[in-house]
């Protein structure tokens, strides 16, 4: 291993082989891959414990394309090769972990943390921009492309604009919306590349779509605006051309991302309060409500089964959906009917969700061991 270090940030190289079957295995790993296997999830399986090189105690898990950040509840950064499972760098310079869910590009993770912005180089884990201070405090989840920082606010009785768009490289705050009510949950970005174009929703019901213009544009104009009639608080989700909305009285809404037509909805029963955001794999649109996970058919909104105790979908293999439940179980259910096909503990590792049909598995134990499950093999 090969251990090189800049202004807080350590590059780590370790060879492919440390990352695989052979060797030391973290502890608990063959353990969750026989439960796996139990659960229809098996295939080429690898390893890695990351937590030998540096301290690590998971706080949160980015799903960056095909790779992995890690953040530990300190703010330090991993990032993992998802291939491999070798960390290509770490970062040591956040103040603290990262104030909202951060965005990437193809080059580059941006977030704010403790004020600051931060651009890091998903190469290397260099800073390329140096980190500055902005006087935008987000109230959710920002998205970014290349040059600007789209950042939802809120709303104050002097005025101020409710979505800044701010530049990387100087922190200028340039152009900004402003809207009725608060925008609080988390944004999204879709379109080629880096994405081009960008939404939210406020709390009074009103969904937007802007272009991604950049910080210094004198004149902007609105894509669309959606009235969808209730409130709205959670986050927004976003596949392919579809955009996800939970609304507070319970529906499940799929948005056209290009037109902002509504495709379809779905109504949950009388009393019945929807839980968290939506989420989508290749079939399906998920959300939790009424005590149970509900999938839908993603081209009709048919409601295709539902599981109680389920909390979230986690990823698809073969005839298979795999949920997580509660208290780090797992549930692996028939991908046509719903039914249950087998559970497991899996106390004290975290599965990133993967979207794509027989996608890798990834996971992030506690404590910085990892594990990815492969198929066709």
């Amino acid at each position: 291993m090969r251990l090189a270090s800049a202004i807080g940030i350590v590059a780590l190289a370790l060879t492919s082989a440390a990352c695989r079957t052979s060797g030391t295995r973290p502890s608990g790993d063959q353990e969750l891959a026989a439960k796996l296997r139990g659960l229809g999830i098996e295939g080429k399986t690898y390893t890695n414990d990351i937590g030998q090189v540096a301290s690590i105690r998971l706080g949160k898990v980015y799903a960056m394309g095909e790779d992995l950040l890690v953040e530990d509840i300190h703010g330090h950064l991993t990032y993992i090769d998802g291939a491999t499972l070798s960390p290509r760098w770490s970062y040591y310079g956040l103040p603290r972990p990262f104030d909202k869910t951060p965005d990437s590009t193809p080059s580059a993770i941006i977030g704010i943390a403790g004020g600051k912005l931060f651009v890091i180089n998903r190469d290397n884990g260099t800073t390329d921009i140096d980190p500055r201070r902005i006087d935008v405090i987000p109230s959710g989840a920002a998205v970014a492309n290349d040059t600007t920082i789209y950042v939802p606010t809120f709303s104050t009785p002097s005025g101020n604009k409710t979505v800044q768009a701010v530049s990387l490289a100087s922190g200028y705050a340039g152009w900004g919306w402003r809207t009725n009510s608060d925008v609080v949950g988390a944004m999204a970005k879709g379109g080629p590349g880096a994405g081009d174009e960008f939404y939210f929703a406020t709390s009074d019901g009103v969904l937007y779509a802007f272009p991604t213009y950049s910080a210094t544009d004198r004149t902007t104009d609105l894509g669309w605006s959606v009235n969808l009639n209730g409130s709205m608080t959670n986050d927004l989700t976003l596949d392919g051309d579809d955009i996800g909305v939970v609304m507070n009285d319970g529906r499940l809404m799929v948005v056209d991302r290009i037109t902002g037509v509504v495709r379809w909805q779905a109504y949950a029963d009388s009393k019945e309060h929807a839980e968290g955001s939506a989420s989508f794999s290749k079939n399906f649109v998920f959300y939790r409500a009424g005590g149970e996970l509900r999938a839908f058919k993603r081209d009709s909104g048919d409601k295709a089964w539902a599981v109680k105790d389920a909390v979230s979908f986690v990823a698809e293999r073969g005839g298979r959906i795999l949920l997580a439940g509660r208290s780090g179980s797992l549930i692996s259910v028939d991908k046509k009917t719903g039914a249950i096909l087998g559970r497991a503990s899996a106390h004290g590792w975290t599965f990133p969700a993967r979207q794509a049909p027989d996608a890798t598995v990834y996971a992030i134990s506690t404590n910085g061991a990892l594990m990815s499950v492969e198929s066709g093999f």
